[in-house]
């Protein structure tokens, strides 16, 4: 689940639960208002550099974990802290939407009875057997909504293809190019009459347009039949390979995509300013192309 998210996402969670457990015997909590501001401005904006955008399931979902993290820092109440259980509920739910692995199910069932388990003994108050009544209360709930889980799985109608929310593609609808492929994608890709970029050569040196192959995005991850390029790439170093006499020049322009994918031809040698050099030779820009850009 964390290997579709930007990293410091999750991590910014687990810091905060950590905090909290400091904080709690001591009578701390994130009182201040304009603190609170500020930290929800910076997290937000944090994610929006992140990912270039807002839109999607994986910004969205970060977006939730950072301001559930802000809220356990901040509550203290009953209430705010049965709201904290139903959040962390919508999160467990969140994680079947970024994926469907069994490992990934077993942990979130895990969590799931855990929240279950706190939310008991929180209503129970402290007494006797504090850890193990509210676990057993748990399975006993768990068990009486057995059957029903057991009827929806051979109930439920299957999809071939796999059921996996997805958000529409804006990038692919405005360029025929995504940084996602799933079964379906390269017909849609093939079918698309959308320019991704235009190309130029200004010293009228290339070779034949058969072999020519244009790298955009190399996608090294795979979740079930969908492949997908990181968000964030490690960036590699195209000094150890100059230019030779088969250097081909290329001028581009790439029409606004909301992503940061950059198109060029085989292996760039010479990396533009603003852009970065992926690995997977690909280059990689450092902000969102939102308008016409035109590089060398």
């Amino acid at each position: 689940m964390f290997g579709n998210l930007t990293g410091w996402a999750p991590s910014f969670f687990l810091l905060a639960l950590a905090l909290k457990f400091w904080m709690e015997p001591r009578g701390y909590r994130l009182r201040s208002f304009i603190l609170k501001v500020i930290l929800a401005a910076v997290t937000v904006g944090a994610i929006f550099l992140s990912y270039g955008t807002l839109k999607g399931i994986e910004p969205a979902v970060s977006l939730l974990a950072v301001l559930v993290s802000l809220k356990i820092l901040e509550a203290h109440t009953a209430r705010e802290f049965q709201v904290m259980v139903m959040m962390a509920w919508v999160l467990c739910l969140c994680g079947f939407l970024l994926s469907q692995d069994l490992a990934i199910a077993f942990c979130l069932f895990v969590a799931f009875a855990l929240l279950i388990a706190a939310l008991i003994q929180f209503h129970r108050g402290s007494s006797p057997g504090a850890f193990w009544l509210p676990l057993a209360t748990t399975f006993k709930l768990l068990a009486q909504a057995a059957p029903v889980v057991v009827l929806l799985f051979l109930l439920f109608p299957r999809i071939n293809t796999g059921f996996q929310l997805r958000i529409g593609d804006l990038h692919a609808a405005r360029t025929g190019f995504s940084d996602r492929l799933s079964p379906g994608g390269i017909a849609a890709l093939a079918n698309s009459t959308d320019i991704a970029f235009r190309a130029e050569f200004p010293d009228n040196r290339t070779s034949p347009p058969d072999p020519m192959y244009w790298r955009g995005l190399v996608m090294w991850n795979c979740e079930g039949m969908e492949w997908r390029a990181p968000y964030a790439p490690a960036s590699i170093s195209g000094s150890g390979h100059p230019a030779s006499d088969k250097t081909i020049r290329q001028r581009i322009t790439i029409a606004p995509h909301g992503a940061r994918w950059m198109f060029a031809l085989d292996r760039p040698f010479g990396i533009t300013s603003g852009a970065m050099l992926a690995r997977g030779n690909y280059l990689y820009s450092v902000q969102p192309i939102r308008k016409p850009r035109r590089y060398e």
